[in-house]
């Protein structure tokens, strides 16, 4: 059963529009769909398995007829490491930008307290021991045991 459906176009210009339709009547809605084991042929497995090996090849992915896991999945995927690494703006520091820009002779205040600070605990002999120039001039080789 067809259907034509025709309608005007706006401001009365005289070309028409024709749409038909095909609606099935009641009886083609009941029709049981054949079954699908008698139309499909079936594959010999050795020769699925040849398709499934050259589809391997053309597509570049690995021939994994047994199924074994191979975490190739997470290995395809991309890395997260620079997106995390990209996430957060790198953090300015004074002395970073005392450090790029000599010229403008900036002073850090924390830094030149902290320099003040261990030069005074020096002069009252609490500083940090010196460093050891050789093997001889360590505190541990010269300690008896």
């Amino acid at each position: 059963m067809e259907i034509a459906v025709i309608s005007g176009t706006p401001l009365g210009q005289s070309d028409s529009i024709v749409a038909t339709a095909y609606v099935p009547n009641s009886l083609e809605f009941n029709a049981p769909n054949p079954p699908l084991h008698h139309t499909m042929a079936s594959i010999a497995p050795s020769r699925l398995a040849a398709l499934v090996k050259t589809r391997c090849a053309v597509f570049q992915t690995s021939y994994n007829p047994t199924s074994v896991r191979t975490g190739a999945k997470y290995l395809r995927a991309r890395l997260r490491g620079p997106s995390m690494m990209n996430y957060y703006p790198p953090t300015l520091s004074l002395s970073s930008v005392i450090r790029q820009f000599p010229e403008m002779e900036l002073v850090d205040a924390v830094e030149q307290q902290r320099l003040q600070d261990i030069e005074d605990r020096k002069k009252r002999g609490k500083g940090a021991p010196k460093k050891a120039k050789s093997k001889a001039d360590s505190r541990r080789t010269s300690r008896k045991r």
